[in-house]
């Protein structure tokens, strides 16, 4: 049922990128596609609100401010909750295909178009902002502030930009179903195919080079009950999936 670590070939640069572009071009044999909602963060919401009420209570309350400064410091937290309104947490279209060398998990955040352009429009005044305060302080005036302009450049060129991950198989290893405890808003769970490897003779070197082979190997996606089982119907023909005692469940 397990493999023996020392069987498992090492895996080199070239043999990782050959296993790589094995599996992209490879046959597609099923392809399953959905949305990953995660569920309601009302503490986060709460958080938002509550920074807008004590902006507002501290400029007009307790310091007194004039309207335009309170205005001023608004800018600051409504651009940290527009952020984060969109952007924590969001939902992610995710494509798994099953392939006959492996297995090519895609996921594309869904985030509207306006989102990446004001980060981008928030960029480009960061800069701007850096430039006027160089011309005027000089260099010190990046002392400090210089890690907010290598963001506000990072920033400018924010794109929505799919991340692809490729899980090539290995013949020879046997592999288990596992399943996360988690449950996402539309009723999905995080899942993983993991390679079935025995350590032998355990030292922290062996420990690190297992890590790196389980990582390496291991498959993450989230699926239902009806598409995990259609999906399996069809992964079973290309590798070996072992049926444990217990169903493993992972935190």
């Amino acid at each position: 049922m397990y493999i023996s670590l020392d069987e498992l070939p090492p895996l080199t640069e070239g043999y990782v990128q050959k296993k790589h572009q094995e599996t992209l071009e490879s046959k597609t044999l099923y392809e399953f596609k959905l949305i990953r909602q995660m569920p309601t963060d009302f503490l986060s919401y709460g958080m938002m609100a509550t920074l807008f009420a004590l902006t507002l209570w501290v400029g007009f309350g307790v310091a007194d401010l004039p309207f335009f400064n309170v205005l001023i410091v608004l800018v600051f937290p409504a651009i940290i909750c527009f952020h984060a309104y969109y952007a924590n947490d969001p939902d992610i279209e995710q494509t798994v295909r099953l392939t006959e060398k492996g297995i090519i998990v895609t996921e594309i955040t869904l985030l509207p178009d306006f989102f990446y352009t004001f980060l981008r429009y928030s960029g480009f005044l960061g800069i701007g902002i850096g430039v006027v305060a160089v011309l005027i302080l000089g260099p010190w005036a990046l002392v400090g502030p210089g890690a907010g302009i290598l963001i506000a450049f990072k920033m400018a060129r924010a794109e929505n930009i799919p991340n692809v991950k490729v899980y090539p198989f290995n013949p020879n290893l046997n592999y288990k179903n596992e399943i996360f405890d988690f449950t996402f808003k539309n009723g999905l769970k995080d899942r993983a195919i993991s390679p079935l490897i025995n350590i032998g003779i355990e030292s922290n070197e062996r420990w690190d080079l297992y890590s790196k082979h389980d990582n390496y190997y291991s498959v993450f996606y989230a699926a239902d009950e009806e598409q995990q089982a259609e999906f399996m119907s069809h992964l079973e023909k290309i590798i070996n999936i072992v049926e444990l005692d217990e169903e493993t469940t992972l935190n």
